[in-house]
C-alpha cells in the first residue's frame, strides 16, 4: 500500500480515493509521520462531511467503530512520538473543516465538531484518561521530550473535557490550579470553555483576576471569551468592551477580542440573524475614526461571501456596503490590502 507525498516540502492536494480501511492502515503503521496524520485528516474529512449532510437532514451523528479503534491505537502505540499523537489526536477547526465544502453551514460544521469530539471521548474514555495520568510531570521543563508529554496530555484533557461531566470538571479545575506553567494552564482553561464546564466561569475569573494587568497575557484570555461555543457569546464579547483590561487603542486588544470573534468562531459570527455581522460593522465604523489600517485587516471575515448561502450573502454584502459609506479611509486601506490577492470586494457587487 501507498503511502504517498512523504517527503513533500510544500503543501500538495491530492484526491485520491482511499477506503477506510488503508487509512486505519496507514494511521497505525505508515512509517512517515506526514502520512500517519495525512491518513488521519482524511478518515476525519470523510466523516465530517457525512455527517455534515446528515446534520443537515436531521440525521444522528454515525461513526463507525473502526473510526475510534484507529485513534486508540495511536494512544495505545509506545514508540509513537507523543508529538505526533498529539497532532493525530487534535480535531480540525471549524474554519479548517470549511474548507471541505463548497458551500459553507457554519452552523452545522461546529455542532458536527462537537458531536465527533463527544462521541471520541466516550469512546475512548479509559485510554484518554491513561494516557493523561502517564505524562503528568512534576517539574516543568523544556526539552523536546517534555514538551512532547505535556502537548499530548493536553490533548487527552480537551477530549476528557467532553466526557462525563464530573470527572471532567476535576480534571480540568485541579490542572489549572496545579499548573506550573502557563501552557498547561491555557489548556486546562481553554478545555473548562470548549466544553462550558461547570468550573468555567471560576476559572476565568481567577485568570483575570491575577493577570488583568498584563496585556499580552490578558489577549489569550480575550480570544477564549471571543471563541466560546455559548449561546451568548456575542453578548459577552459586548460586555468585554468595557473590561478593564481592553482598549481599542490597543490593536492587540482588539485583535483578540473583536478579531478572534469575527474570523475564529464562525458559528456565532455567521448567526443566521446576522447579529454577528452588525457586531463587526459597528466595530469597524467605530475603528476608521482611530485605526482603519487594524480595521482593514478585521474586515476580511466580512467580504468572503461566495462559499455562504444566498441569505447570508445578503447581509454579509449589505454590511460591507455600510462599511464602505461609513469610511473611505478605511475602504482605501482594504483594497490596499487585499489587491495582491485577487479578493473581489463585496460593495461592488452588492
Amino acid at each position: 500500500m501507498p503511502a504517498l507525498l512523504c517527503e513533500f516540502s510544500a503543501p500538495v492536494k491530492l484526491e485520491y480515493k482511499w477506503s477506510d480501511q488503508q487509512l486505519t492502515f496507514l494511521m497505525r503503521h505508515a512509517r512517515n509521520d506526514f502520512s500517519r496524520w495525512d491518513a488521519a485528516q482524511s478518515l476525519l474529512a470523510t466523516y465530517i462531511k457525512l455527517n455534515v449532510a446528515r446534520h443537515q437532514q436531521g440525521q444522528p451523528l454515525s461513526l463507525p467503530v473502526h473510526v475510534a479503534d484507529a485513534f486508540r491505537a495511536v494512544l495505545l502505540d509506545e514508540k509513537i512520538d507523543p508529538a505526533l499523537a498529539a497532532e493525530i489526536l487534535t480535531l480540525p477547526s471549524v474554519n479548517e473543516m470549511a474548507e471541505l465544502f463548497d458551500i459553507i453551514d457554519p452552523i452545522a460544521i461546529a455542532e458536527v465538531r462537537e458531536a465527533l469530539t463527544r462521541t471520541l471521548a466516550t469512546e475512548l474514555a479509559d485510554e484518554l484518561l491513561a494516557i493523561y495520568n502517564a505524562n503528568y510531570q512534576s517539574e516543568y521543563r523544556v526539552e523536546h521530550e517534555d514538551i512532547a508529554k505535556r502537548t499530548l496530555r493536553n490533548a487527552c484533557l480537551r477530549f476528557l473535557a467532553f466526557g462525563e461531566t464530573h470527572l471532567a470538571d476535576v480534571l480540568v479545575s485541579k490542572q489549572y490550579h496545579e499548573a506550573n506553567n502557563m501552557t498547561d494552564a491555557l489548556a486546562a482553561l481553554s478545555a473548562a470553555v470548549a466544553a462550558q464546564l461547570p468550573c468555567r466561569d471560576a476559572l476565568m475569573q481567577e485568570y483575570d483576576d491575577k493577570w488583568h494587568q498584563d496585556g499580552l497575557v490578558m489577549d489569550k484570555w480575550f480570544i477564549l471569551q471571543a471563541t466560546s461555543p455559548a449561546a451568548n457569546v456575542l453578548e459577552t464579547v459586548r460586555g468585554l468592551l468595557q473590561h478593564r483590561s481592553f482598549t481599542m487603542s490597543n490593536p492587540n486588544r482588539i485583535r483578540s477580542l473583536i478579531g478572534a470573534f469575527a474570523g475564529s468562531n464562525p458559528a456565532a459570527f455567521h448567526a443566521e440573524d446576522g447579529s454577528g455581522y452588525q457586531f463587526l460593522v459597528e466595530m469597524l465604523t467605530d475603528l476608521n475614526s482611530r485605526n482603519p489600517q487594524v480595521a482593514s485587516r478585521l474586515i476580511e471575515p466580512l467580504i468572503r461571501l461566495k462559499r455562504y448561502d444566498a441569505k447570508r450573502q445578503e447581509k454579509m454584502a449589505r454590511g460591507a456596503g455600510t462599511v464602505e459609506r461609513a469610511g473611505k479611509s478605511l475602504w482605501r486601506s482594504v483594497r490596499e490590502d487585499h489587491q495582491s490577492t485577487g479578493l473581489i470586494l463585496l460593495s461592488q457587487n452588492a
